[in-house]
């Protein structure tokens, strides 16, 4: 069973993690999620927030950041917690918001008030056993009234430029970026805060929507989606060897003092390259995913929509002919409608006509078949150049021979 967000919830989810005598999940004592929001999907719970449910002494508290690949934006807070209920050991709670596509673009827009979110950091049982305890969908993420991240000193110029190609190249080369703060830095978390503040206001919007984060780890990170990670000067001293074409930038040290067996970053494309950038990124995407892909950058980046889809009907049109009959199924009628209403029409309605003659066929029953003569009469509604319409029939035709 595939794993996703049930399709109908355009509301904020959310989702509490720790060790309990029993979970959702689980009938015995252990970490495992005590409560979800309705619109959760078991299997996404399983296999896109567990393994993002973890904790790393001695912070106080952990934020983690992650750009799922189907739109949606993981946002948790870990927090350290003196007790568990046998209270007699010490333990962790997560709680965990998961945005939709449509609201993960504005949210990430505004980091200042994204890092400012208030997280809960215990729940109340009371209300209901763990099978039956239900969180709130939200429609915004709630927020502190008060709290400060600023900082009176800030990063030199050369570190902050050191940072920020760091994290390009992490991002292009699915690698992470280590920034690595002195021992003796006091209110870290605090600082890290300020520091992603700072970051984030520097990077181009496709970055943003790629970039995920973790405030503090005690080991390396080898968690898909997450590329720049904060740590300490003595913890990271203990795993550097471990580390294989990584970033790291000590900013207790003058810049460029990687260690040898981490490469230097280059320099990040200039910002008139970002639009070229991601539509650079569009073209290469596979067929499988394409639509589905191409509709979360427009909902992330509306800005960008134009790019987006002049890269869509540029692709499209290069790899008409190689979709499969359940590909071309599977496309949504939102990304046809839309390429329809914009500047790539003839494109869409080619498209649209391949869908719906390859639909009626496949409701005829695989032993039916459709002739050139039958083509040309479904098609005679259209305003196609006579090109396009081989073009059809030769794909339909094609099909027909290798089904």
């Amino acid at each position: 069973m595939k794993s996703s967000i049930k399709s109908s919830s355009e509301k904020i989810q959310q989702h509490f993690y720790t060790r309990e005598r029993l979970g959702l999940f689980r009938k015995s004592e252990g970490y495992d999620s005590v409560a979800a929001s309705p619109g959760l999907d078991e299997n996404f719970v399983k296999e896109k927030i567990h393994p993002y449910c973890v904790y790393s002494p001695p912070e106080e508290r952990i934020l983690t950041l992650v750009n799922h690949a189907n739109g949606w934006l993981f946002f948790g807070n870990a927090a350290f917690k003196p007790m568990d209920f046998t209270g007699r050991r010490s333990t962790f709670f997560c709680h965990n918001f998961i945005i939709p596509p449509s609201k993960a673009g504005g949210i990430l827009a505004d980091f200042n008030r994204l890092i400012k979110t208030q997280f809960e950091t215990e729940y109340d049982f009371n209300k209901g056993q763990a099978q039956s305890f239900k969180l709130n969908e939200l429609d915004a993420l709630p927020a502190f009234a008060n709290v400060c991240v600023d900082y009176s000193f800030a990063i030199c110029k050369a570190m902050q430029d050191e940072i920020i190609n760091s994290i390009h190249k992490s991002i292009e080369k699915n690698k992470n970026t280590y920034v690595v703060l002195p021992d003796d830095s006091k209110n870290r978390f605090d600082y890290t805060c300020f520091l992603l503040l700072e970051i984030y206001k520097l990077l181009p919007g496709y970055i943003k929507h790629q970039l995920g984060f973790c405030t503090f780890a005690s080991e390396p990170v080898n968690k898909k989606g997450i590329h720049l990670v904060f740590t300490v000067e003595n913890v990271f001293k203990a795993f550097a060897s471990r580390l294989d074409g990584s970033y790291a930038v000590h900013l207790g040290q003058p810049p460029k003092t990687y260690p040898s067996h981490m490469p230097l970053p280059g320099k990040p494309p200039k910002a008139a390259d970002f639009p070229a950038k991601l539509s650079q990124l569009i073209s290469t995407l596979s067929s499988s995913h394409f639509f589905e892909e191409t509709e979360f950058w427009r909902l992330r980046m509306p800005e960008l929509t134009q790019v987006i889809n002049q890269a869509e009907a540029s692709w499209i049109d290069k790899n008409l002919e190689k979709l499969t009959l359940p590909q071309i199924l599977s496309i949504p009628q939102s990304s046809i409608k839309q390429g329809l209403n914009g500047g790539f029409f003839r494109i869409y309605v080619m498209l649209s006509v391949i869908k719906t003659v390859l639909s009626r066929r496949k409701s005829l029953g695989s032993q039916s078949s459709l002739n050139e003569a039958d083509l040309h009469y479904l098609l005679g509604n259209y305003f196609l150049s006579l090109d396009e319409r081989n073009r059809i029939t030769a794909f339909v035709l094609r099909y027909q021979l290798n089904s």
